[in-house]
């Protein structure tokens, strides 16, 4: 039996055609997100998020620009109340098309500008079915967003706003019920 030697040439080039194929893979299998860096934000809503989870999606008018990556609980001793701290990650794409600008300069300014023009966040129903929700960015006018202020590690802060159904739990609950019913009971006697 002859023994062959190999060839050295294409020892290399097998070599670097494996390198070249896995570089482009890493490059396009998971998509274009290894290199950029995503816009954070928060949004502090006061009512129930039950149905809201990490990785649930932000868009706006219908596009998906963003996932939640967070939520948690912080007390207020101020006003003696909780909020809800929501955490979300915003495609710089998405961001920079937003505010009109599609070149790939610094978008950090693009965000502020946005809120002063009305954007705020919302939470929206995904399923009614299962009740997951997503967060819902969208210019608003009325009523106007409410910011939380302070610090948020980095993140910029984009205001919130109640949904329709929330807004009439909220005045529905603030009747006093008891109240309407003695009144009722004087006018009646």
């Amino acid at each position: 039996m002859k023994s062959r030697r190999a060839n050295p040439f294409v020892i290399g080039a097998f070599v670097v055609a494996a390198l070249a194929a896995l570089a482009v893979a890493l490059i396009a299998l998971p998509g274009r997100h290894w290199f950029e860096r995503p816009q954070r934000v928060v949004m502090f809503f006061s009512g129930s998020v039950f149905g809201l989870q990490k990785g649930a999606p932000v868009v706006f008018r219908g596009v998906r620009v963003g996932n939640v990556t967070d939520i948690s609980v912080r007390y207020e001793a101020k006003t003696d109340s909780f909020a809800i701290p929501v955490m979300a990650e915003l495609d710089d794409d998405a961001v920079r098309g937003l505010e009109g600008r599609f070149t790939h300069d610094d978008i950090g300014h693009a965000l502020p500008l946005l809120i002063k023009r009305g954007l705020t966040a919302q939470l929206g129903t995904q399923s009614l079915v299962t009740g997951q929700l997503y967060v819902d960015l969208d210019f608003r006018s009325k009523p106007p967003g409410v910011l939380h202020g302070g610090e948020h590690d980095g993140a910029t802060e984009i205001p919130t706003s109640a949904t329709a159904f929330q807004a009439l739990k909220n005045q529905l609950e603030s009747v006093d019920v008891r109240k309407i019913l003695d009144d009722l009971s004087q006018i009646a006697n």
